[in-house]
């Protein structure tokens, strides 16, 4: 036995979600999970966001590592001749921190 109501609210509902049309491609009329956005949406990026993107494209191709300077400290400890200076350590930290935090 099955019922049937019709006029209600899930009705208004289920006629503001059904498509009109069916998809390209799809006899069902269900979309299709093609990745692609539809034909007539374009994107933009601003300037910003392309200099980001490119910064984290030169900041990830960059090993982060000076070859020289490893080896210089490396040396200066293997001779007992480094020094710390724990006030320039003290300062950079928190010049590091007013960059960050203002």
């Amino acid at each position: 036995m099955t019922t049937k109501i019709n006029g209600g609210t899930v009705d208004s509902y289920a006629s503001l979600t059904r498509t009109s049309a069916p998809v390209a491609g799809k006899a069902d009329g269900k979309l299709a999970k093609t990745g692609a956005a539809p034909a007539g949406d374009s994107l933009s990026l601003t300037a910003d966001a392309q200099l980001l993107q490119q910064t984290a494209s030169a900041a990830s191709a960059a090993s982060g590592v000076d070859p020289a300077r490893v080896a210089g400290v490396s040396a200066e400890l293997a001779n007992g001749s480094y020094r710390i200076d724990p006030q320039a350590i003290a300062a950079r930290m928190m010049k590091s921190e007013w960059e960050l935090y203002g």
